[in-house]
């Protein structure tokens, strides 16, 4: 029993499960998964790439998202943006994260 892949744009619905496990759970990309069907393993880790790539090439040549009316912001984009600015803070003593508590706790 194979489910159709889906090869088209991701909907918002599927972005907020993908940014809920990944707090979650962290880049287990295999179980993310089994949460939305039709995404393979492999197409979830590239859209979640390649929107990071997006990002630090944009931070990168400081320049802003092309304005071809497609909105310049997603679910995903936000929640890594909101990753990487708790990741370059500086702070006294941080909490970890769960996922980071998960891989201490596989250690």
């Amino acid at each position: 029993m194979l489910n159709m892949l889906q090869k088209d744009s991701w909907t918002e619905e599927e972005q907020r499960i993908l940014v809920e496990t990944h707090a979650k759970i962290g880049n287990c990309w295999a179980k993310t998964a089994k949460l939305i069907p039709g995404r393979t393993e492999n197409a979830i880790k590239k859209h979640w790439n390649t929107t990071k790539r997006r990002q630090n090439s944009r931070r990168k040549n400081k320049r802003a998202a092309p304005s071809n009316g497609k909105p310049q912001s997603s679910i995903l984009s936000d929640y890594i943006r909101t990753l990487t600015l708790t990741t370059t803070t500086p702070s006294e003593d941080p909490a970890p994260t769960q996922h980071q508590q998960h891989q201490l706790a596989l250690s």
